[in-house]
């Protein structure tokens, strides 16, 4: 019977010691901020004025349009390095729920919710695949449970306080719009701020 890798005590504290894990988690806590929003997708569509069917057309839109990149998701990231699909998919999740706080009619939610294929699982497939990379030999179980933890725990735990604060007092269209600006100022600037550290670190190589 196998046994449990063991890990290293202060492994935790070992990844937090580098500047590109900081990045790497501000960026996943951002992603599990966004999703949670969509938590509160059927009182928005409420607002809309949108019945239960269009709420379950709605959600099958979102499930049906990860199908595809599930399925090449290997060759995704044979093409395209784990971090540029992390900020691609970042950067489409902002977009999406700027599009949604634009939506007036259910209908535009559907169309929305159908660009999920490039933001929530490119996201986490890429997270997955960066978090590997960024963990050296013995962390590797450390590493994805900071992401996971990011993501589903603290993440979504924050977005949805927030996200219920947000609709009560905006609305739906108010919430998404804030949850958009978010989502796009962070990713922004963790990508300027690794980009500019890169270039540093190579110009004094």
């Amino acid at each position: 019977e196998a046994v449990p890798q063991q890990q290293p005590k202060g492994a935790v504290l070992k990844l937090l010691r580098k500047p590109e894990w900081i990045a790497f988690l501000v960026l996943a806590f951002s992603s599990g901020v966004s999703l949670a929003s969509f938590n509160y997708l059927f009182p928005f569509l409420k607002e809309l004025g949108a019945n239960e069917s269009i709420m379950g057309i709605t959600l099958t839109a979102a499930t049906i349009a990860e199908v595809p990149i599930m399925l090449f998701a290997d060759r995704i990231l044979k093409r395209f390095s784990s971090y540029h699909v992390l900020i691609f998919s970042m950067l489409m999740m902002g977009v999406r729920l700027l599009l949604m706080s634009a939506a007036t009619r259910p209908e535009w939610v559907i169309l929305t919710m159908a660009m999920n294929a490039g933001s929530f699982p490119l996201m986490w497939i890429a997270g997955v695949a960066y978090a590997n990379q960024l963990s050296p030999d013995g962390l590797k179980a450390t590493g994805q449970g900071l992401l996971s933890g990011a993501v589903h725990g603290i993440g979504m735990a924050a977005g949805g306080f927030i996200g219920g604060l947000l609709l009560a007092s905006l609305g739906g269209r108010g919430m998404y719009l804030v949850f958009g600006v978010i989502t796009l100022v962070i990713v922004s600037s963790v990508a300027v701020v690794r980009a500019r550290h890169r270039a540093t670190s190579s110009a004094n190589a």
